[in-house]
Formats: C-alpha cells, sequence, structure tokens
C-alpha cells in the first residue's frame, strides 16, 4: 500500500504543476493521462513484485532416516548396498533433490540418511519408491534386519517451510 500511495501522491502533485502551468486543456489532459498510465505501470510492477515475494511454493518432501547396525562389519556391509543406490539417484532421479548417507561422528555404528524430495507424491512416492534400484536396496536392508544386524531404525519425514535455505554448493554454481 506504501508505493501505491507514494506513486498517487507524486502523480497528483505532477497533474496539479502540469495543470498549472498549462493553459491549452488539451495539453493538460493529455499530459494527465500520460501520468495515469505510468501510475498504472508502476503500480502494476510494484504489485506483481509483491505477490511474486509472498507467493507459496509446493513443499518438498524430506526424510531422515537413523540406522544403528549391530557391528562394524555392519555398517560397512550396508555402505556396499547403498551407495549404488545413491548413484543411480543422482544420475537417473532429477526430482530427488538431495540424497546424502551420514556416519555419526560420536557412535561409529550409526548412520542417518537424509532424502529431500521436490514432492511427496510424485517423486518420493512414484518414482523413487518403485525404482529396481531402491527396491534391491530395500531387500537387502530387509534381509539386515530380519538377521538383527540393524538393531534400531527409526524415520520422520517433513515438508519444507520458506525459512533458511539449501545447500550452499549448488547456490554458487
Amino acid at each position: 500500500h506504501t508505493h501505491t500511495e507514494n506513486c498517487n501522491t507524486m502523480l497528483h502533485r505532477l497533474m496539479r504543476s502540469i495543470g498549472s502551468r498549462q493553459k491549452d486543456s488539451t495539453t493538460t489532459w493529455t499530459l494527465g493521462l500520460l501520468c495515469i498510465a505510468v501510475g498504472a505501470i508502476v503500480l502494476t510492477h510494484f504489485s506483481s513484485t509483491t505477490a511474486t515475494k509472498y507467493k507459496k511454493e509446493p513443499s518438498s518432501f524430506s526424510l531422515f532416516v537413523e540406522i544403528e547396525f549391530a557391528t562394524d562389519e555392519d555398517v560397512e556391509e550396508f555402505m556396499g548396498y547403498i551407495r549404488p543406490l545413491a548413484e543411480y539417484i543422482r544420475e537417473k532421479e532429477p526430482t530427488t533433490l538431495s540424497y546424502q548417507v551420514l556416519l555419526s561422528d560420536k557412535e561409529p555404528r550409526k548412520v542417518m540418511v537424509f532424502e529431500r524430495y521436490s514432492d511427496k507424491e510424485n517423486a518420493f512416492l512414484k518414482i523413487h519408491k518403485s525404482s529396481a534400484p531402491f527396491q534391491k536396496f530395500r531387500a537387502s536392508l530387509k534381509g539386515m534386519q530380519e538377521a538383527k544386524r540393524v538393531t534400531n531404525m527409526n524415520g520422520n519425514s517433513f515438508v519444507s517451510t520458506d525459512a533458511g535455505f539449501g545447500d550452499r554448493v549448488f547456490q554458487l554454481n
């Protein structure tokens, strides 16, 4: 509203100034219409800029999965299963925004898998979960769970907000 009020005030001042200097009513009318047209353009610009600034984009969908293993060897075996999946995702799933496997710096048998998708319905459920590499990985992990080599697995899902930012590596390129 402030931009609109400022533009209107400036236009009224300009029109009064033109009107007081011009004696010919046709010239005054023409300049007045020109001022109104410029004002409309300025108003349209500020309105569209404000609308774009506050436009809500669809939220990305993220998963955080924490997995604890019985032995160090189990962690290595898991890494052998997930590395090919992560490479496949990087190459073939452009709607997967991030896929990282993190190792705890305090507990060597604890792994965190951070997954971020452009959306839940398409990118995660349809594309990612139905891929053959994911199905193969999931079967291997299930075998480790059944053999009690996975001692704990806990996951949480989240949707993004407009607070914060993503990976700085991608922002710099």
